[in-house]
């Protein structure tokens, strides 16, 4: 009995947040055998492949979603997207994730100069889709 209580709570998402008045990120750990994969592509993102989910929970066991970094305008290119990102990483490689899945939402006003695509590329992350709201990114530890 107790071994399918352990099951049943390794299947919640792990929420992973900072904030601070000047910049915040949130997103959470999942077990890929849950419903927030299909949830957090078809839903929140209008991305209805299934070959796509398929890939995702036949390769993986625990995924990561970053749902959103944000800095502040009047604080941007002072580090703190680096310290979300490497927060983010190190949160989500801490609860077993073998990827994190993106969605770069290149239709937000980006500071001059910044490719925001370039930068999670910088992070090792890769376009594995193209949707109407921007690249679907993934990094894989």
């Amino acid at each position: 009995m107790r071994q399918w209580i352990n099951l049943f709570e390794n299947q919640r998402p792990h929420m992973i947040e900072v904030s601070d008045d000047q910049y915040s990120m949130e997103g959470y750990v999942t077990d890929t055998g849950s419903e927030q994969i299909d949830n957090w592509l078809s839903y929140r993102h209008h991305i209805n492949d299934k070959n796509l989910v398929e890939m995702i929970r036949t390769r993986f066991k625990k995924i990561a979603f970053l749902n959103n970094i944000n800095v502040e305008e009047d604080a941007r290119g002072e580090g703190h997207g680096n310290y979300l990102m490497e927060s983010f990483i190190e949160e989500a490689t801490d609860h077993n994730a073998e990827a994190i899945i993106l969605l770069a939402d290149i239709a937000e006003d980006q500071q001059e100069g910044f490719d925001l695509v370039k930068w999670y590329e910088g992070w090792g992350f890769k376009i594995i889709h193209q949707s109407s709201g921007g690249p679907l990114m993934m990094m894989v530890f």
